[in-house]
């Protein structure tokens, strides 16, 4: 037997749980799913940006985020070649996945979205679900919301296409360590090397969590991803870090990708799912958060039997930051760049300032008044 809902949201991290949440607050019948457990890890740097909390707060979600305690971020420490820069970087937060995770999916569902973890979704037709948890049920939807992330298979399976991954892509890698010295709380410590980057951070909690970049090849020829966090480490800080080989890391697919389309007839993706950018700048979590907020009235008109141009939008809100991101991970590959630019800013952080203002300073004018009733 089939049932028919409104609106079916696969995934439930933070651009599902937020779009949920804001369509629900439209008055919407909305089913939000995901194949994994809550509250749980993922591989991610942990960080809220100004701009992640700007949206969050404009959209009502501010007070769920503050009750965590976040840990206020107050400088980023980096590292290339034994050389290290220290800089202000007041604005943003950090905060466990367990947490923002599980806090995003009880905002939406106090806000009348009905939540169903441990359920797979498969795509049988034009806006069937076949939905496989407690009991396996077909569904009917109005609508679709594709946000199951970089490897979801949602949108490939609405398309017909894979997504298309940048040459050159790096993998993600991630892992938590329970104590340690390797990041003060309110500093995000970021090392560089031949073979990627490697970020830390200190939660909320206390644990630090470690988040990386690494290219295959390099992952390949250093034996595991443990020893690959190892080696850029020692390159960028010039000593060894024991703590890190030892953790149990878990991976990602290659992270530079976008769909071949992020819209159709009675679909659209959010967040990873809509095109990824391997985020040095600490973005990835304002990506998709403003992008599912953005995205809940182009859902609406969608019911109302309009075609919105959402990948036009998400490319006026979010293409800028995406492009400086990309460019910028392009020259960390360049020795050179970041021995010089190591050396510019231990002698001048005030170099970075215009960067920092602009990562952290809600510069999302289009996600106002127009975007959101």
């Amino acid at each position: 037997m089939t049932t028919r809902r409104q609106v079916v949201v696969v995934g439930a991290g933070p651009a599902g749980s937020v779009v949920a949440y804001r369509l629900a607050t439209l008055g919407l019948d909305v089913l939000l799913i995901d194949s994994a457990n809550f509250p749980r890890g993922k591989v991610c740097g942990c960080c809220l940006n100004g701009t992640a909390l700007d949206v969050l707060e404009r959209i009502g979600l501010g007070p769920a985020i503050r009750r965590l305690k976040p840990v206020p971020l107050r400088r980023a420490r980096l590292a290339y070649g034994g050389r290290s820069a220290v800089l202000p970087f007041v604005g943003g937060v950090s905060l466990s996945r367990e947490a923002l995770d599980w806090a995003l999916i009880e905002a939406a569902v106090a806000a009348g979205v009905e939540f169903r973890p441990r359920t797979k979704a498969t795509v049988l037709a034009d806006r069937v679900l076949q939905l496989e948890g407690e009991d396996t049920t077909t569904v009917q939807a109005d609508a679709i919301v594709a946000a199951d992330g970089l490897n979801g298979r949602t949108v490939t399976a609405l398309t017909g296409a894979k997504s298309v991954i940048a040459e050159q892509s790096h993998l993600g890698a991630g892992a938590v360590l329970a104590d340690g010295d390797l990041a003060a709380a309110g500093e995000v410590r970021m090392l560089a090397g031949r073979g990627g980057y490697l970020g830390m951070v200190r939660l909320e909690d206390g644990r630090i969590d470690l988040a990386a970049a690494f290219g295959a090849e390099f992952v390949r020829e250093a034996g595991s991803l443990g020893e690959a966090a190892s080696i850029v480490y020692r390159e960028a800080a010039g000593s060894d870090a024991p703590d890190i080989a030892g953790a149990v890391w878990r991976g990602t697919p290659l992270l530079t990708r976008r769909p071949t389309a992020s819209s159709g007839p009675g679909w659209l993706a959010v967040g990873d799912a809509s095109g990824y950018v391997e985020p040095f700048t600490g973005e990835g979590m304002a990506w998709a958060i403003a992008s599912a907020a953005a995205a809940a009235p182009f859902v609406h008109k969608m019911l109302e039997g309009e075609t919105p141009a959402w990948a036009d939008y998400q490319e006026s809100l979010l293409g800028s930051r995406r492009r400086a991101c990309r460019r910028l991970t392009s020259a960390l590959r360049r020795p050179w760049f970041c021995a010089l630019g190591i050396r510019a800013l231990a002698m001048a952080p005030w170099l970075a300032q215009p960067f920092v203002r602009r990562l952290h300073a809600p510069t999302l004018p289009l996600l106002v008044g127009r975007s959101i009733p």
